[in-house]
């Protein structure tokens, strides 16, 4: 079948999204995948899945590893056989210890290596149908139906305690230049059966934060984990080269505590920066170049934009809830 519309469940209780998958399993509906954000044994047993060949790979891995550095040490041993200790040159219990090394490198190998063909990643066409939230506290089921069954499959959802996420059909954007506004449009989106996406706003905005109702920025924590960092990395380096090269200076100790605290705080600022950096981008998921698609480049001067979609027959009411908020509306082909 051709499915003509995609359709989302999202559910928060484990039991639910099993008992879904159950009454699509039953139905007329195409049901393409599960988005789970834990693995879960009964999830696995609805969809009746074999067990998975990763530790096959694994185990090849690791035994690979094993035969190979144990290989690898008899193999230099006997190619430059030098005595030491009077142990004879190929020694069984010291190779142990490098067959034992390559098997834990290799057996990680295999276990990605399995990961990744036995799951098909990476899988990019998936991200057309996707939900962030599958990857934090919620079970997503994708299905899909013909374009004169979207309700009984919304339904079936629905009556399992699930949100339904339907595959959009036009976007929408409000753009605004009053802060109020916008929180206004915000919330009456949020009443509303049309499907939210996202915020640009062109200054950081407490109101649109506390109106999306979004959690506090982990990037602080990436800040101070990157400053503490340097912090005792650039302290540790001072000490290290001092005591490396112990030259004495204006009789002070080889280990000064007062001037190591500069290099410390100069290293501290360094990694801070880089741990903000690379907090904003994970946190933000940035660059995201499928944004660009469905974007105003007002957004970064003094509009704030607002992007939702409807169903194709709900344009006009989408329209009017912007433009009734002061909008301007945009609309996407």
């Amino acid at each position: 079948m051709n499915p003509g519309q995609y359709i989302m469940g999202l559910f928060k209780e484990e039991d639910s999204t099993v008992n879904a998958i159950w009454e699509l399993e039953k139905s007329s509906y195409q049901f393409h995948r599960v988005n789970s954000p834990i693995p879960s044994h009964k999830i696995m047993d609805a969809l009746k899945l074999k067990k998975s060949k990763v530790g096959w790979f694994t185990l090849g891995g690791g035994i690979f590893g094993f035969l190979g550095g144990f290989a690898l040490a008899i193999y230099t041993a006997v190619q430059w056989n030098l005595i030491v200790g009077g142990k004879p040159v190929v020694a069984i219990i010291p190779f142990i210890v490098v067959g034992f090394e390559a098997t834990i490198l290799f057996a990680v190998f295999g276990n990605i290596i399995g990961m990744l063909t036995q799951t098909r990643l990476p899988s990019f066409k998936d991200f057309e149908h996707y939900d962030p939230r599958c990857s934090g506290e919620h079970f997503g089921i994708l299905a899909s139906c013909e374009p004169g069954q979207t309700e009984g499959l919304k339904d079936l959802f629905k009556k399992n305690g699930g949100e339904v996420k339907m595959n959009p059909g036009q976007y929408i954007m409000g753009l605004f230049k009053e802060e109020d506004s916008t929180v206004n449009a915000i919330n009456e989106l949020e009443k509303s059966s049309y499907q939210f996406h996202r915020v640009n706003s062109p200054i950081p905005s407490h109101k649109i934060m506390d109106a999306l109702k979004l959690k506090k920025s982990k990037v602080g924590w990436f800040t101070l984990g990157g400053g503490i960092f340097g912090f005792l990395g650039g302290f540790a380096l001072a000490i290290y080269t001092a005591v490396q090269w112990n030259l004495i200076v204006g009789g002070k100790p080889v280990v000064a505590i007062i001037p190591f605290i500069v290099v410390g705080f100069e290293a501290t600022i360094l990694f801070a920066v880089f741990g903000n950096i690379i907090g904003m981008l994970t946190q933000t998921r940035l660059p995201s170049f499928k944004d660009f698609e469905h974007y105003d480049p007002r957004c970064s001067g003094e509009h704030f934009g607002i992007l939702a979609s409807c169903e194709s027959g709900q344009t006009e009411g989408l329209k009017d809830l912007f433009q009734k908020n002061g909008g301007e509306v945009k609309i996407f082909d």
